[in-house]
């Protein structure tokens, strides 16, 4: 009888007859009950009566031992007996309506005790058919279902889910009975201000609400005949937090591989062990598809149990016809759920795992080959190459090869390659070649592709097979000193320079493999096919650019080199000689080259400050403005000077090389030979005999002829002369209702914002 204790008060000598109440283990009660307003069944919407209708929900949905629900109603003693207890039976019947949403029943309560506006007004507000103070909307609410059976049974069922917070109520199983009705019979005892069900105590006679109530048992296995005798038995707390279930756990150290005719010892791990008295796992062998087969040396047989951790002996039996399709499983003895399983391949002697891939240019992923794409094992012969076998990828571009041996006919140790028939099929965004071998090139791990005397060995695993790429995947970035930057510093290659990739020869001497544009970060990316591993990959660029998307006609940077090979000898040199790998930079991380000597770094800058400024004219103009035809920079003078002649050439000699204003001026001086239709002669006329400077004046006032054409040249400098002209900040511009709308700065490749650069030009002009 541990816990149960009572104290009694005897005079010296004296002596007393006592009862003892024992709790019963077989029911438990929810601590919130439902309360009740004076003689009525009506269940109100208070906090209190919410929370315990939320208990219960939770309880109901917990796996319990205690699973049979009992209704028991109690009511205060004003009334004779035979009335409380009519009384508290319409409690329970109230109580259980609501569970079951019973609108019926409610109407009988409510014309039998004669429910009206104190009740219906309680419901219409809990429901928000009108809102609380507002009378007028509460008395029409409460006319129409004073009058209205239909529309009353409605707000009956509305209102029971408010007091139930719109959950669902789990299905419940009633205790026989499922109501009981104890009226003024079990009046809590003590003092009101505590009241508790200690029978030791004086019951709490008189008006008195938490008398007033329904309260919630939940019995084992309760007999039909339980009465209200019984009650001051039922004081067992009912736990809301679902009993921790018996946690049985195990883990299976990983299996990648087991040959035919040996054994693998694996570890098996339980917890807790050893296991309870009579529980046991279950480990069994199955084969999940295709053939192949395994038995666990002890029993001979595809099962056995186990009741600790410890080692388990699985014997490789028949070899596998796919990957991973022998499982290992375990299940607690007498149940089907898995609590850990593992997959593994049984090899022969000869197991390749191989798989293929392919670098997709929109996604930026290596895809897979798709499934069903022939893959030969191939002996190389100088002759004739043979054919070992072939098996076909799955669908993630995986080949399984499982074979006692691979001899050729010929010899016992053949020269092996892999040769992948891609059948010219559309994939990852690529027209694929006919065929694609592993012969030369290495898999992403360094692994060769070609094994001459090939000793029968295991080549890659389950879990990380041998990857091979078809074709080469480049990604290069071009990059150039930029020394009108202080201190110089790398740019970008601007965008649409024109590169192509060579396998060996001279510039000029071979055709490319791959010819692109330079991107918005001065990169390219590409796949190519048609490559000979171990050739000398290079990579070409033309200092020159074309963009239809702003008018801008071909226009180059004179060299006396083709442009530029990055395989020169030089302090620029970077190619890749004998190159067998299959990729050359990533997507995240390219291959840089970068541009430092023989003036291609200007040639670059060049270019940049031209695209600037063509987009500029471009979108200032509206798209009216289609460029300057095979126009040319030269990276010399000789007058030393600036100039802009014959029409079509910019001359820049090396002091001016970095200088973006003067860069700007000398270019827009062909804007004013094209808008006039200037020849090359024209010019020089106007130089000789007309009246034309040969030189800049500040104040343009030398003539009108001088002041339009430097005029127009000194314009387009100020748009673009960075921070020297004008020497102002122009960040932001505020509009009138002092909104802020910044206006740079300009992004990568994309020249000056329109605004931003006539912003300038406004205070460098006035």
């Amino acid at each position: 009888m541990s816990g149960i204790q009572t104290i009694l008060a005897l005079p010296a000598g004296a002596t007393v007859r006592g009862s003892l109440v024992v709790p019963s283990t077989h029911v438990c009660q929810l601590q919130q009950t439902i309360l009740f307003a004076n003689a009525r069944s009506f269940v109100r919407p208070t906090p209190s009566n919410k929370a315990a209708f939320r208990d219960l929900l939770t309880r109901l949905g917990i796996p319990s031992t205690q699973p049979n629900l009992m209704l028991v109603g109690h009511t205060d003693s004003p009334g004779t007996q035979a009335s409380n207890t009519l009384l508290s039976e319409r409690r329970t019947q109230s109580v259980l309506a609501v569970l079951k949403s019973d609108a019926a029943r409610w109407e009988v309560l409510y014309t039998l005790e004669g429910w009206n506006t104190p009740e219906l007004t309680a419901m219409v507000i809990e429901v928000g058919d009108a809102a609380a103070g507002d009378t007028p909307a509460i008395n029409l609410a409460v006319t129409r279902n004073r009058t209205d059976p239909t529309a009353r049974q409605d707000l009956f069922r509305r209102y029971f889910i408010r007091l139930l917070n719109s959950t669902p109520v789990p299905p419940i199983q009633p205790n026989p009975p499922v109501l009981l009705n104890c009226g003024e019979g079990q009046l809590l005892r003590g003092r009101r201000a505590s009241p508790s069900r200690d029978p030791s105590q004086p019951p709490i006679e008189g008006d008195f609400e938490p008398n007033r109530r329904v309260e919630f048992f939940f019995f084992d296995n309760a007999s039909p005949t339980l009465t209200c005798a019984e009650y001051p038995k039922w004081t067992i707390a009912c736990s809301l937090v679902p009993p921790p279930a018996p946690v049985i756990t195990v883990t299976i150290a990983p299996i990648d591989i087991i040959r035919v005719g040996t054994n693998a010892d694996i570890q098996v791990t339980v917890n807790p062990s050893p296991l309870p008295f009579g529980t046991s796992i279950t480990l069994t062998l199955s084969t999940t598809s295709g053939t192949g087969n395994a038995q666990f040396t002890a029993t001979s047989t595809a099962t056995t149990t186990i009741t600790t951790s410890g080692i388990v002996t699985i014997r490789g039996s028949a070899p596998s016809g796919t990957i991973d399709n022998i499982r290992l499983t375990a299940t607690l003895t007498g149940t089907t759920g898995v609590l850990a399983q593992e997959d593994f391949t049984v090899t022969a002697t000869v197991a390749l795992f191989l798989k293929f891939e392919v670098w997709n240019l929109t996604s930026h992923v290596f895809e897979p080959l798709p499934a069903g794409i022939d893959v030969d094992i191939t002996d190389s012969d100088p002759i004739s190459n043979d054919t070992l076998t072939t098996q076909s990828t799955d669908a993630n571009g995986r080949v399984f090869f499982n074979l006692p041996s691979l001899n050729d006919p010929d010899e016992d140790q053949p020269d092996i390659f892999f040769l992948v028939h891609t059948n010219g099929r559309s994939h990852a965004g690529h027209t694929l070649p006919s065929e694609w071998s592993t012969e030369g090139w290495k898999a992403t791990d360094g692994t060769v592709g070609y094994f001459p005397d090939y000793d029968n060995r295991t080549l890659g695993t389950p879990t990380a097979p041998l990857v091979y790429r078809i074709g080469l995947d480049f990604h290069a970035r071009f990059v150039f000193l930029d020394r009108s930057k202080s201190p110089a510093a790398d740019s970008a290659a601007p965008k649409q320079i024109p590169v192509k990739v060579h396998s060996a020869g001279t510039p000029g001497g071979d055709v490319p493999k791959r010819s692109m544009f330079t991107d918005d970060n001065g990169e390219v990316h590409g796949v190519i096919f048609d490559l000979d591993p171990d050739d000398d990959f290079y990579f070409h660029i033309d200092f020159e650019m074309t963009d239809s998307s702003f008018n801008l006609p071909r226009a180059r940077v004179e060299m006396s080199q083709f442009g530029w090979s990055t395989f020169w000898d030089d302090a620029d040199r970077k190619y890749f000689p004998d190159y067998d790998l299959t990729s050359i930079g990533t997507q995240s991380s390219p291959e840089v080259f970068r541009c430092t000597v023989n003036d291609r770094n200007v040639a670059l800058y060049f270019l940049k400050i031209l695209r600037e400024w063509s987009i500029f004219l471009f979108q200032t103009t509206g798209g009216a403005w289609t460029g300057v035809e095979s126009l040319s920079f030269s990276r010399s003078s000789l007058s030393g000077v600036a100039y802009s002649w014959p029409v079509g050439s910019v001359n820049l000699p090396p002091s001016d090389h970095w200088d973006r204003s003067t860069i700007v001026h000398e270019m827009s001086h062909q804007i004013m030979w094209k808008e006039v239709d200037f020849s090359s002669l024209g010019v020089a006329y106007e130089f000789i005999f007309g009246d034309l400077a040969g030189y800049h004046v500040i104040n343009l006032l030398n003539n009108n002829q001088h002041a339009l054409i430097e005029g127009w040249a000194e314009f387009m400098e100020a748009v673009f002369a960075g921070t020297s002209t004008p020497p102002y900040s122009v960040g932001t511009v505020r509009d009138g209702d002092n909104n802020s709308f910044p206006l740079g700065p300009p992004p990568n490749n994309r020249g000056e914002r329109g605004r931003r650069s006539l912003c300038k030009w406004t205070v460098g002009n006035f």
